[in-house]
């Protein structure tokens, strides 16, 4: 029967004894490589400048930036804009950096290089501004501490210049905007206005303006032809006493001449009757007949008998009272055209009224646009005004690029205690896994957990280094030399396949040396 074993310490530590080459090989190796290398990594220098984001030396209640970006924001465009790659390019041609790898690696390569050697560090406000980046630390990170400070004055001279171009770009971008904007509202009110002049031209007697005007002419049109009725029913009554007066003259005369009266005064008679009645009134019919007779019966060359004057007098006050009824009635048709028109006017203006009112309000909602956008034209220059002089928000730098006197990296003493965790996990990590995989009974204890009952005896290893241990430590010695020629394998597979083994141990030392 089968026991379960527990591994004491005493277990783990004849485990370690009987491994104690594994134990020790990789452990002396690594410790001496690492140690190696972290003694060969190359110093790296930090140069360091502060610059202090002032705000606008203009109160804004008096003018207002049309700058509204914060300067997180315009640090992270600033950054994009200064180290694009033709930038970056331009500073390491400029002073020489990454010599030796400048014939391996692309452009595109180089310039990320050099970004990542490139840190921006904010620093943020405390109290009420709380949040806000009030202050940033522009960093560059090289093997030369001369180069550093020399890179990184050039990149705050960069940055700076980028600061006031981009400021002054947008102040100008912005009042460019605003003074095309208004320049277009200008066109469209000239077109509005065109348009309402035209529209008051072709109604210009029904305007809203002219409402008060068009009634009051119309109630003296009305007056007015109320007169002309009135004097046209006075001339007809005039007339007829006229007529009147003639038929009794004529009566009169025709008593005293004896007769019924001249073919002349019957046709007189004639025409005033036809000024009461028509053709077909028994008066008038009889009348014509008699006059046909007369004409029958007298001579046509008959003389004219002489009128009285009194009958001529009132044969011209009969004319000239027809007259003034011919005038008077021409007078009332003019005037009822007038009042119809007027009417028509009246009728119409609340259309007219409505139309010109709508005119008149886009006319009115244009020009206080256009108003306003003149007067943010004017703000936007002055800020623009203010950016151009640096009056508005600026960079200041407080501390410029430091020659540094101390290499910030590597930390020589952290990385070797990571070396030596690094061998000692080596190590024992071998001798573990060589133990999991070579499952073996060690120990009396381990006999009789596994077998259930105790040896009858235990012979003791005899010591020294016999026939039969050679042949251990000579495998042991052929898995050290193969597992050293796969490294080999490796490492060129890597150089000509994927990348050259110098590049790689320059990224490796770069980013090592950041290490903290």
């Amino acid at each position: 029967m089968e026991g379960t074993h527990e591994t004491s310490i005493a277990d783990y530590i004849a485990m370690f004894w009987r491994r104690r080459f594994f134990i020790a090989v990789p452990l002396v190796v690594v410790l001496v490589l690492g140690t190696l290398i972290v003694q060969v990594l190359p110093a790296m220098y930090r140069s360091d400048a502060t610059v202090l984001i002032e705000s606008q030396q203009v109160p804004e209640t008096l003018v207002r930036s049309t700058i509204t970006t914060y300067a997180d924001e315009r640090l992270q465009v600033i950054q994009q804009r200064v180290l694009t790659t033709q930038n970056s390019l331009a500073i390491i041609k400029k002073f020489g950096l990454y010599p030796e790898a400048q014939e391996r690696l692309g452009p595109s390569e180089l310039a990320e290089r050099l970004r990542q050697g490139v840190k921006i560090t904010r620093q943020m406000a405390e109290g009420r501004g709380k949040g806000m980046t009030i202050a940033f630390t522009l960093s560059f990170e090289h093997r030369d501490a001369k180069t550093a400070q020399q890179v990184n004055s050039e990149m705050l001279n960069l940055f700076l210049a980028e600061n006031v171009r981009t400021r002054t770009a947008r102040a100008e971008e912005t009042t460019e905007f605003l003074r095309s904007e208004a320049n277009r509202l200008q066109t469209e009110i000239t077109t509005q206005e065109a348009r309402v002049a035209e529209f008051k031209q072709n109604n210009r007697d029904a305007l809203p303006e002219l409402a008060q005007a068009n009634t009051q002419a119309l109630e003296r049109l009305n007056a007015a032809h109320r007169d002309i009725r009135g004097s046209i029913e006075a001339a007809k009554g005039k007339v007829g006493l006229i007529e009147s007066q003639m038929a009794l003259v004529s009566s009169a005369v025709s008593q005293q001449q004896g007769g019924g009266g001249s073919l002349w005064e019957l046709e007189q008679q004639l025409a005033q009757l036809l000024t009461q009645y028509t053709e077909k009134h028994p008066q008038v019919v009889a009348l014509r007949e008699r006059i046909e007779e007369m004409k029958q019966a007298a001579p046509a060359t008959a003389a004219q008998p002489v009128q009285s004057p009194a009958m001529l007098q009132l044969s011209s006050q009969l004319d000239a009272a027809r007259a003034e009824i011919g005038f008077l009635t021409e007078q009332r048709a003019a005037v009822e055209r007038q009042i119809a028109d007027v009417q028509d006017r009246i009728s119409r203006a609340p259309q007219i009224e409505q139309e010109y009112n709508n005119l008149q309000r886009d006319l009115e909602n244009t020009r206080g646009k256009y108003q306003e956008l003149r007067n943010k034209e004017l703000e936007a220059k002055i800020a623009q005004n203010l950016e151009e002089g640096q009056m508005g928000e600026r960079f200041s730098v407080i501390e410029p690029p430091n020659l540094p006197n101390a290499p910030f990296a590597p930390q020589r003493s952290q990385l070797m205690l990571l070396v030596v965790a690094a061998a000692l996990g080596a190590g024992f990590g071998l001798a573990l896994l060589l133990e999991m995989l070579q499952p073996a009974l060690w120990g009396q204890s381990a006999i009789v957990a596994a077998m259930g009952s105790a040896p009858l005896a235990v012979i003791p290893l005899i010591g020294g280094l016999d026939t039969e241990t050679r042949p251990t430590l000579a495998r042991h010695w052929l898995y050290a030399g193969a597992g050293l020629l796969a490294l080999l394998v490796v490492l060129l597979a890597v150089h000509f396949a994927v990348t050259p083994l110098d590049l790689l141990w320059l990224s490796l030392v770069d980013r090592l040396t950041h290490l903290v």
